[in-house]
């Protein structure tokens, strides 16, 4: 029986806006954040008002089900986890994203221990 409990790691908050539409998507930020030898490597991967909130799951707990009143991107810093949204399930690692519509219901399993950025 998967364990029902998340923990909060961090909470960030800004002021940033833009006028871009969200879908859900995964990327990975390998294939968007591409080493450069001449600079830094900048890459806009969400660009909405947000708040960023980072969520610990060890192997088998669940962030269930639930919709949020904003579009939303979840970001996989380390671990593996299943994210469900749609009748769908995304198979997700270290280092990919996805993003999330705004009320449409979605849920988290971690396949092992994982640390995530949700960013909202």
């Amino acid at each position: 029986m998967a364990a029902k409990s998340a923990v909060l790691i961090f909470f960030l908050s800004s002021a940033l806006h833009a006028k871009e539409g969200v879908t859900t998507m995964k990327d990975s930020i390998q294939n968007k954040v591409v080493f450069q030898k001449e600079s830094k490597a900048v890459s806009v991967l969400s660009s909405e008002g947000f708040k960023a909130v980072g969520i610990g799951l060890l192997k088998g707990q669940l962030l269930e089900k639930h919709s949020t009143a904003t579009p939303a991107f979840l970001f996989v810093h380390e671990g593996k986890v299943e994210f469900r949204i749609s009748g769908k399930k995304i198979q997700m690692q270290s280092g990919d994203f996805v993003k999330i519509p705004k009320v449409e219901e979605h849920e988290i399993e971690a396949i092992e221990d994982a640390r995530l950025i949700l960013v909202k």
